[in-house]
C-alpha cells in the first residue's frame, strides 16, 4: 500500500515528533511506501530530517520505500549539505 502526504511551513523540533508518530502509525497499518510532498516546506532542522531519516530506515526494514517528492530549496539544500540527497530517494511528483 502507498501513501501520500503533503507537510508545508517548518519541520522543527516541535514537528518532528508529531511526523514520526504519523509515519509510525502508517508503517503499522500497512503502508509500505510513503511518498512526502516537501514542495511547501520553509524550513527544516536537524530533528526533521532525523524523522525523515527515521522513516526512511523503518520503511526499508519493513520492505517499502521512503520518497520525498518535490523538495523546496530549504529542503533540497540541507540534504544536498549532507548528502542525504544521495541515499533518500527523490521524486518530482507521486505516482501509483
Amino acid at each position: 500500500m502507498k501513501k501520500e502526504l503533503t507537510i508545508e511551513g517548518r519541520i522543527d523540533a516541535h514537528k518532528a515528533p508529531e511526523l514520526r508518530k504519523l509515519f509510525d502509525s502508517l508503517y503499522q497499518a500497512g503502508v509500505k511506501d510513503i511518498y512526502l510532498n516537501v514542495q511547501k516546506v520553509s524550513f527544516i532542522d536537524s530533528s526533521g530530517l532525523a524523522a525523515i531519516v527515521s522513516a526512511l530506515k523503518a520503511a526499508r526494514s519493513q520492505g517499502g520505500e521512503f520518497y520525498l517528492v518535490n523538495p523546496s530549496q530549504a529542503v533540497s539544500t540541507l540534504l544536498s549539505y549532507t548528502m542525504l540527497d544521495q541515499i533518500i530517494p527523490i521524486k518530482t511528483e507521486f505516482v501509483v
